[in-house]
């Protein structure tokens, strides 16, 4: 996801940062959205799979209830989780032996964790998406509008690693 990138490289080195800025702010054109902003106002109607996975009594409250800064706040609150995601251990480049003999003996309980909240927070953020603006997993825009849009689909990513 182009936004994930946009937020996961910025700050990095200048190529990095605007690489991923540029093909964020293209897909935000050729999708008519603005991720950060949020939209003025929600989709007209809501997901058959959100209304259907509400109890009753939170349905009765749904014609007043639709805020989209409250949704637009838990859009950015679920990106920092996503991209915070991870263990205690990420830091070490090469750590103590006592710090190792930890990581081996947890390594695999935190990783399986962390993969776990990140697929919750992708899932959310999907769901966000659909509700946010209308755009659900089946969206699509042609190659075209995204290069009008200033961004060649086509054009080679940079490295990370070759930023050390």
């Amino acid at each position: 996801m182009a936004w994930l990138d946009a937020q996961r490289y910025a700050g990095a080195h200048v190529d990095l940062e605007t690489f991923h800025t540029r093909r964020l702010a293209a897909m935000e054109t050729a999708f008519l959205v603005d991720l950060r902003q949020g939209p003025r106002s929600l989709p007209e109607g809501l997901p058959v799979w959100l209304v259907e996975s509400m109890p009753e009594h939170m349905r009765s409250g749904l014609a007043g209830g639709r805020n989209p800064a409250a949704l637009q706040r838990l859009f950015l609150r679920a990106t920092d989780w996503l991209l915070k995601s991870g263990s205690a251990f990420g830091g070490y480049l090469e750590a103590p032996p006592l710090v190792a003999a930890l990581y081996q003996r947890h390594r695999d309980a935190l990783d399986e964790a962390a993969e776990a909240v990140r697929r919750g927070h992708r899932a959310l953020l999907l769901d966000l998406l659909e509700l946010l603006w209308g755009l659900d997993a089946e969206t699509r825009v042609d190659r075209a509008r995204v290069v009008a849009a200033g961004f060649d689909p086509d054009e080679r990513e940079p490295e990370p690693e070759d930023y050390w």
